[in-house]
């Protein structure tokens, strides 16, 4: 993507991958004269997945809360088809372990759906150009999550994951990883929290502010 993405000869193609069509509608309406944007939505990620494939996009913004479930292995499917578009998070709430682990597989960045027209389109020219764009205050919490020496942010995830009630075998489908892994990280987060057991863990991580 060359640097003249808002000239009237150069469409920019956006798939929005989300539920909610009120936004999109909003977009449509609000980005008129701040350049040559087609807004398409596709309301179901193996909709999406097929439209990916058979048509080219330049940017694909996607709210992982309509992913019911196996949220980073639904993302990274997306990562895979979508070749030279850039794919971005585009929601109204963080996910702190779930924006980390999308981070580390290359996504270009996160949306926060509550910005006015002009800055959602500011942040997806920033992403257009081949940079990553993160709020500010978004990157200090995912500092801020690493940086406290007790538990990493996937550990924090998978903790926060068992503290609503999800087994082992749930846990590793929302997050991409093996039953077995999971159990390993769990028995790894009793022992830095000196929890007695898996319970005990998630009683600790609370009263630490952990999740």
């Amino acid at each position: 993507m060359d640097k003249n993405i808002n000239t009237k000869s150069n469409v920019v193609r956006v798939l929005v991958v989300d539920i909610e069509t009120m936004v999109i509608d909003a977009l449509r309406v609000s980005t008129v004269g701040f350049g040559n944007f087609e807004w398409n939505q596709c309301t179901s990620l193996n909709d999406s997945l097929a439209l990916i494939k058979s048509e080219s996009f330049d940017a694909i913004l996607v709210d992982p809360q309509f992913i019911s479930q196996a949220r980073l292995p639904a993302i990274e499917k997306i990562l895979e088809v979508a070749g030279k578009a850039r794919v971005a998070l585009f929601s109204d709430e963080v996910d702190i372990p779930l924006l980390a682990g999308c981070v580390e597989r290359g996504i270009s960045g996160f949306i926060d759906k509550k910005m006015p027209a002009g800055g959602v389109i500011s942040a997806l020219t920033i992403i257009l150009l081949g940079q990553r764009f993160i709020p500010s205050e978004i990157i200090r919490a995912l500092i801020e999550n690493e940086s406290e020496v007790v538990l990493s942010t996937f550990q924090k995830g998978i903790l926060k994951r068992a503290a609503e009630g999800l087994k082992n075998k749930e846990i590793g489908s929302d997050l991409g990883i093996t039953e077995g892994q999971v159990k390993s990280h769990i028995n790894s987060i009793r022992k830095k929290l000196t929890a007695n057991n898996r319970a005990h863990a998630v009683v600790i991580g609370r009263r630490m502010g952990l999740i």
